[in-house]
């Protein structure tokens, strides 16, 4: 048995074999990968049992670290993500302080985001100032601001507030508008030092748009036109001269739904055109049964949301959302909203896109809108109040001509900006 450093090999002299002379000697041995590039002087070393000089040795330079004080020690406050209801309650759904020696205190508060700036990123001393002496100035922790004392770890995940400062200087409050914007601020003090995050107002929501499956069946004698002016969330709808005699018949949008939810709301803009001397057509919409494709509503027995007689709200058996006439070319904006009770919906209209209180024209509950006829309730196709978080509204629209004037106008409607909040 010979051993060698390049493998292990083994000696059958006189071995008998077929291939072999009498005399001659066998070896048998193995070599290891990292000498298969210089087998020519492992197999001269290994026959002759002379030892291969000793390999050349490699030196490396060594790296050496040291830990610092930044290596190991954690300082971090952040606010990933929040979300603001339609009930004006502000939650944070993504948030946390953490640090390897725990924070003396933590607060978290937001503050009214400042449309005129660039961003709203906060000084030291605009911080410093607001947690020693704004914070606690007559305002309420829970509503107001949340605060934390000797903590390492800390999520704010689902704390809500109620209230936003109106800004980062004043002491002063504001309640929380499901339309605001903020900035939602989480603050750690560790021997003096401050450690800030924050994340600014959320982008606003975009329009749903509406595709070919969106209205897969048009109603009669309507022309429905998508991607007016190249807005994928822009619909005209207009009735022809040979439409509905004081009937509408409402398209099904699929893809407009609103969860039975307290406080899920939808807006959208609205406005009339094409109108020649009189303008008779009438427009009717409805959250109602998603189970139909088509809702109906004849103007005098099943009234749901309807305008007639020249933007003229018409009442026969219900009621009105306003006695203001909805005049031409001019763009309305309505929001419909779940209240805390469910089995109803409520309907506002707005003249201003921003649905300020002050540009408020009018406000019902869709219950007091819809007049029942016996005969659409005994085929189910007026509107369902849902009564259980798990249904879903269904929004429906159409537009119809109504009385003698079918040949002077073919009104068409515009809807735009439909937005779930």
């Amino acid at each position: 048995m010979n051993a060698h450093a390049g493998g292990v090999a083994t000696d059958y002299t006189g071995a008998a074999s077929s291939y072999m002379s009498p005399g001659q000697d066998l070896y048998a041995f193995k070599l290891y990968a990292q000498h298969l590039d210089d087998l020519t002087n492992e197999y001269d070393s290994f026959i002759s049992g002379t030892p291969l000089a000793a390999p050349t040795t490699l030196t490396t330079a060594s790296l050496t670290w040291t830990p610092s004080a930044s290596n190991n020690d954690i300082s971090k406050a952040a606010i990933d993500d929040y979300s603001i209801s339609e009930a004006n309650v502000l939650t944070i759904n993504s948030g946390y302080a953490i640090s390897t020696s725990p924070f003396e205190n933590v607060w978290v508060f937001a503050v009214v985001a400042d449309a005129s700036a660039s961003n709203n990123d906060f000084t030291t001393t605009e911080i410093q100032t607001m947690v020693i002496t704004h914070i606690t100035n007559g305002t309420t922790e829970g509503t107001d601001y949340h605060k934390y004392t000797n903590v390492s770890l800390q999520s704010f995940d689902g704390e809500t507030l109620t209230n936003a400062f109106s800004n980062i200087n004043s002491a002063s409050i504001t309640p929380i508008a499901a339309d605001g914007e903020y900035n939602v601020v989480a603050v750690g003090e560790q021997a003096g030092e401050y450690v800030v995050g924050q994340m600014g107002p959320l982008p606003p929501p975009l329009p749903i748009p509406f595709t070919s499956e969106s209205v897969p069946n048009v109603a009669q004698e309507n022309i429905l036109t998508r991607d007016v002016d190249g807005d994928p969330g822009y619909i005209t709808m207009q009735n022809t001269s040979t439409g509905y005699n004081s009937a509408t018949e409402c398209s099904k949008f699929e893809n407009i739904t609103l969860p039975n939810v307290p406080g899920s709301s939808m807006k959208f803009a609205l406005k009339r055109t094409n109108s020649s001397s009189q303008d008779w057509g009438t427009m009717a919409m409805v959250f109602g049964n998603p189970v139909h494709d088509y809702e109906y509503n004849d103007g005098r027995n099943n009234g749901t949301i309807i305008a007639t007689y020249s933007g003229n709200w018409f009442v026969d058996g219900n009621d009105k959302l306003t006695d203001a006439k909805m005049p031409l070319d001019t763009w309305w904006y309505y929001k419909v909203v779940v209240p805390e009770t469910l089995g109803d919906l409520e309907w506002s209209v707005y003249s201003d896109s921003s649905l300020d209180e002050a540009t408020l024209i009018g406000r019902k509950m869709q219950s007091e809108l819809v007049y029942i006829a016996p005969a659409y309730k005994q085929n189910g196709r007026i509107p369902t109040q849902f009564t259980s978080t798990d249904d879903v509204w269904q929004f429906f629209f159409g537009v119809g001509w109504y009385g003698h004037t079918r040949a002077w106008a073919e009104p068409t409607f515009h809807l735009r900006n439909f937005i779930r909040t």
